[in-house]
């Protein structure tokens, strides 16, 4: 492990070891707890690198971990692991590190075990996100990307519609900058992320919350149409 952690920064032997480690690794194999109580340290002094590029090949492996694991086994290792994404998402520089952060923790609170904890971890991760997305240090593509890449599944899992009014403005702001983007896959993740947000604020809207897709889905593609004529057809 040393040897390997002493090795040129970046990418390097370490990264062939881990990403075949996991790579070839079947279901039956991650479904040993021992197996994933020895991968994991060594992922987390990837995850944990201060190179960007390192840390997100370090959360790469740690979102094909999170799919092959047993979720006992996960909830076995909850603590440090939410610990250490949280560490990411709050510290990390890079915009594509936060957002690979933001969904490994998203898909790490919806396998484990529901409990009093979880529910707290959740409702702090949104808040944790929403303050990063707004300190306006990112562009408007960053941001779009990060509240694209895991927001509408952080969102589904909150029970408590209480806790997204806190944030409603930041998170609009993000979306309305997602819908004004040439790029159709970020204005769905914003559509997508309206329409569960809209379940949750406002759960009497629910039976009414295709209508209200429906709105956005006409009035996204009028703004679009304005900017771009000439796929008026389209």
């Amino acid at each position: 492990e040393t040897n390997f952690l002493g090795s040129s920064p970046g990418m390097g032997p370490l990264h062939c070891v881990l990403s075949g480690l996991v790579r070839h690794a079947s279901v039956k194999t991650w479904s040993c707890d021992a197996a994933l109580g020895d991968a994991l340290p060594l992922v987390f002094k990837v995850v944990d690198d201060l190179d960007d590029a390192t840390q997100a090949l370090g959360l790469a492996l740690l979102l094909r971990i999170l799919r092959l694991a047993m979720p006992t086994h996960l909830h076995r290792h909850r603590a440090i692991l939410c610990d250490i994404l949280e560490r990411c998402l709050k510290c990390s520089r890079s915009a594509h590190v936060a957002g690979l952060a933001l969904t490994a923790h998203t898909r790490l609170l919806a396998v484990l075990t529901p409990t009093p904890e979880t529910l707290v971890r959740r409702h702090a991760l949104l808040r944790q996100a929403l303050s990063r997305v707004g300190q306006g240090t990112w562009t408007s593509a960053d941001r779009a990307r990060v509240v694209g890449s895991a927001f509408p599944g952080l969102l589904a899992q909150l029970a408590l519609g209480l806790e997204l009014l806190t944030h409603t403005r930041t998170l609009l702001a993000c979306l309305l900058e997602m819908l004004d983007t040439p790029s159709a896959p970020l204005q769905l993740a914003a559509l997508e992320t309206i329409f569960v947000a809209a379940q949750g604020i406002w759960p009497r809207l629910a039976p009414k919350a295709e209508e209200i897709l429906a709105v956005l889905l006409r009035s996204a593609c009028f703004a679009r149409r304005e900017r771009h004529p000439e796929e008026d057809r389209k």
